[in-house]
């Protein structure tokens, strides 16, 4: 009975002993990040049978187990996962609002500056000073728009930065976790327990996981966990891991992407893209979002407002004369888009682009593909992916579609299956843009005009009209001298022949548009005559109506416009009118700044919200696998105690023997 006392005491003993140790254990580690809270497990030993029934032997440990709770470390993993997305995407959107915030960045100040210059040109058109003043507003609008867009591109390398960093990150916690996989499986199979602390290692290496990318984890039968991500891709399988890379994106090297890396039978490592809608999860989904929701579109919007500030000011001073009366040229250098046919075109048509026409309110900005099917043209958006839109080609081979005029050098020539790149991306527009000019005198402030009277000697009841300045659709030379025109109806059909007005004086050729066909006269050539017929004459429109007689004349005064100020006022109202769409310049930037600032708000809200979920999801895992030190406390005084209590046990059982072996003596 002694000896089966001891035995029991020794075995309370012992549990005692292994339950302060737990308890210290846990205490130690209190603070311990991916600690989880062991607890010693005991079980009664089998009695023994004494003819009267089992006697207890005493209690014996079975394990030391983890309190861990497989549902809410998942949850807390993929609430932890949607917070590294958040917060990434925050901060990058914060960044970039603060870049577009700053008023000292911003265009609204210099286009309103721009329009006053304008505008003081305008009351002195001949004015040098004047005009420098507009050229310095202009050349402080490009600057702008250069800094700005720099700093977006300092934004986008950052972002590429940081995936790689994330990557890099991703595939050493892959490799951590297969390698604790492995030794869990050993020490399982060789002790037949659970080795709690790789089990918390390899749980915190999943949770660092998690904050990083988005990932799945199943449990093997064996105790190993299989990870996987975005589509399904397997990242750690059993002892076994797999790399991603960063890989320059295939619709704009200058941006990276995420890949799987496959590893070929003979040791070649292909990079597979991953879809980036299939990562959405962690750091690189934040980074991934942020780039493709609000980086490129807002920085493409940035260059659709330079695209077309830079198209629309070169189209109307190239619509009137600069201050030595020339025909204005370009103010600003735009970008304009890059065709590349395609490697298997068989026909001998051939694209070009350049942006602007009827169309350019509507610019996107986007990269396309024109393919042609044998009969029809039709243009795919693949920065937006949507449906094919129909195309069709004027007898001209032009098209308007997008801000951008097409034109097909051969519609004849093109074969079915040709299909051509189109490179309309303006993203970088802001950083390309240039002043086309230094001279401030190529301000085109006056519209070129001219003025025409009938003959005084004119028997007839022929008028002339000169029609107001062709503004954006200016096309021809200017009148450079002065024309007389003189009709004549003795040998059918009545003509018009226009002839030098003063000696010296070119002689223009004629072009007379009917029902939509454009016929050109060379100089001197008779015109024939139709009542109310609209020419043009050395880029002067008119229209001549009534009836001449015979030998009745016109008379067209040339006036360069040198001194006028009608189109530089065009340019200026350029500043107000609704230019993009249905705003202007200025709102078009207004929405541009706050369509960052609302992501940002947003993102910012969205991320204290995930922040409290992580939070109340902490607690939840926590109330189960974190350590209290209250209960810990207590647990130490009932070991203890039950420490004591066996120590009795024993004293007793050893009292008893002695008591038996002093009988016996």
């Amino acid at each position: 009975m002694g000896q089966s006392l001891i035995d029991i005491g020794l075995s309370g003993l012992n549990a005692a002993q292994y339950g302060l140790s737990t308890t210290s254990n846990n205490i130690s580690n209190a603070s311990t990040p991916g600690y989880t809270r062991e607890v010693t497990e005991y079980a009664e030993v089998n009695g023994q049978d004494t003819g009267s029934g089992f006697l207890g032997r005493g209690v014996s440990v079975t394990t030391v187990a983890r309190q861990y709770s497989q549902y809410l470390t998942q949850q807390l993993n993929q609430a932890t996962a949607q917070g590294g997305t958040l917060t990434s995407y925050n901060a990058q959107a914060e960044s970039l609002s603060t870049i577009v915030g700053d008023p000292t960045a911003g265009l609204t100040t210099q286009l309103t500056t721009l329009y006053t210059g304008l505008q003081t040109v305008s009351s002195d058109a001949s004015d040098p000073a004047s005009r420098a003043a507009a050229l310095g507003n202009m050349q402080s609008l490009v600057s702008q728009f250069n800094t700005l867009t720099s700093q977006f591109n300092s934004v986008s390398a950052g972002v590429n930065t940081q995936l790689q960093g994330a990557v890099t990150s991703v595939n050493q916690l892959a490799s951590q976790i297969a390698s604790l996989n492995g030794q869990i499986l050993t020490q399982q199979n060789t002790t037949g327990d659970a080795p709690n602390q790789l089990l918390d290692q390899r749980d915190a290496a999943v949770a660092s996981l998690s904050q990083l990318i988005g990932a799945t984890t199943t449990t093997n039968t064996n105790g190993s966990i299989n990870v996987s991500i975005g589509n399904g891709q397997s990242l750690v399988n059993g002892n076994v891991s797999y790399q991603l890379a960063t890989v320059p994106s295939a619709t704009d090297p200058s941006e990276l992407t995420i890949a799987y890396a496959v590893t070929g039978a003979g040791g070649t490592t292909t990079n597979i893209p991953i879809a980036e809608s299939n990562l959405s999860g962690g750091t690189l989904g934040g980074l991934l979002q942020f780039r493709s929701q609000i980086l490129d579109p807002q920085q493409r919007a940035l260059g659709n407002i330079a695209t077309t500030i830079g198209t629309t000011m070169n189209a109307q001073n190239e619509a009137g004369v600069t201050l030595t009366g020339a025909a204005g040229g370009p103010l600003f250098n735009v970008s304009q888009p890059v065709i590349t046919p395609a490697t298997t075109n068989t026909g001998t048509g051939s694209l070009s682009a350049t942006f602007g026409g009827p169309t350019l309110s509507q610019l996107t900005g986007d990269d396309y593909t024109l393919s042609y099917d044998g009969t029809n043209f039709s243009l795919q958006d693949n920065t937006t992916g949507g449906a094919p839109v129909p195309v069709t080609f004027d007898a001209n081979g032009q098209a308007n579609i997008d801000g951008m005029t097409l034109s097909m050098s051969s519609l004849a020539g093109v074969q079915a299956g040709d299909s051509f790149q189109i490179n309309a991306d303006t993203r970088q527009a802001g950083t390309t843009m240039t002043m086309a000019t230094t001279d401030p005198s190529a301000i085109a402030a006056g519209s070129p005009s001219a003025s025409a009277t009938a003959g005084s000697a004119n028997t007839g009841t022929g008028a002339i009209t000169v029609n107001p300045p062709p503004g954006t659709d200016y096309q021809g030379a200017l009148l450079t001298g002065n024309v007389t025109a003189t009709y004549s109806d003795a040998t059918p059909p009545p003509t018009l022949t226009f002839v030098q007005g003063t000696a010296g004086d070119p002689t223009p050729s004629v072009t007379v548009t009917t029902a939509g066909v454009t016929t050109t006269y060379p100089p001197g050539t008779p015109v024939p005559y139709t009542a109310g017929m609209t020419m043009t004459v050395g880029g002067v429109s008119m229209t001549l109506s009534g009836t001449p007689v015979n030998g009745d004349t016109f008379s067209l005064v040339a006036n360069n416009g040198s001194g006028d100020n009608t189109n530089v006022l065009a340019m200026a109202a350029l500043m107000n009118a609704n230019t993009m769409g249905n705003t202007t310049f200025s709102g078009a930037y207004s929405s541009f700044v706050g369509a960052i600032g609302n992501a940002a708000q947003t993102s910012s809200t969205a991320s204290a919200a995930q922040t409290t979920l992580i939070a109340q999801v902490t607690a939840a895992q926590q109330s189960v696998s974190g350590v209290n030190l209250d209960e810990e406390a207590t647990n130490l005084l009932t070991y203890e105690q039950m420490y004591q209590a066996n120590s009795k046990v024993i004293q007793a059982a050893g009292t008893i023997f002695d008591s038996i072996i002093g009988i016996t003596t």
